[in-house]
């Protein structure tokens, strides 16, 4: 078996050492990132249901205002109760979500989705642009109004988008939904579009 003279061992040695270590530097700062960087947008149409500990106080949540694509400011929790749907205009899920509910809501036995809330985080106008572009029509369309866009998120607990939050008329949050999963389609839908109150809509 051959041997390398020594210089050449150690001109190979080294370089050899160095790579290892800058892929260790490279990995271990891939993995900080991923922990670090804040969630804006779901990067999987799975859906994740929250506890019920975790839900913010119907008093917190009708203290919330929003704005309207006019500029007028409206209390963002629904008349009635309702489902709101916390969208990104850059959200290629919050995209599909929309298609499929247009879709489900024109289907033969669909009805319209009178119920819903869209709140677009860019404001209402792109809000508007999104829901016309997905055929949804017959909705709510509002934009971040008081508090701001980054204290609200904080307030509702919002991880990502889209998040679906069904509230009862008094503004008590009863399902929460992160992510768009269009196996729950149905149940969503009869809480978007059903004219009565919230303790009538079906269980989960």
């Amino acid at each position: 078996m051959s041997t390398l003279p020594l210089s050449l061992s150690k001109k190979f040695l080294l370089p050899s050492v160095l790579g290892v270590a800058a892929l260790a530097f490279l990995a271990i700062t891939f993995v900080r990132s991923r922990q670090e960087a804040p969630v804006t947008e779901s990067t999987s149409a799975a859906s994740a249901v929250d506890s019920l500990l975790s839900r913010p106080s119907a008093a917190l949540l009708n203290s919330i205002t929003a704005t309207t694509v006019t500029g007028s400011s409206e209390p963002l929790v629904p008349q009635g109760g309702g489902v709101i749907a916390v969208v990104s205009a850059t959200c290629v899920h919050c995209e599909r979500m929309l298609k499929e509910l247009a879709e489900f809501s024109q289907a033969p036995g669909g009805r319209p989705l009178n119920r819903l809330t869209v709140l677009t985080v860019q404001g209402a106008e792109a809000g508007q642009e999104k829901a016309r572009s997905a055929g949804l029509s017959g909705v709510r369309i509002l934009g971040p109004g008081q508090p701001a866009l980054k204290e609200m998120v904080a307030k509702l607990q919002i991880t990502g988008t889209p998040t679906l939050l069904h509230v009862a008329p008094d503004g008590a949050i009863l399902h929460r939904l992160v992510g768009w999963n269009p196996e729950e389609a149905a149940t969503w839908h009869a809480w978007m579009a059903s004219p009565k109150s919230s303790s009538n809509l079906p269980a989960r």
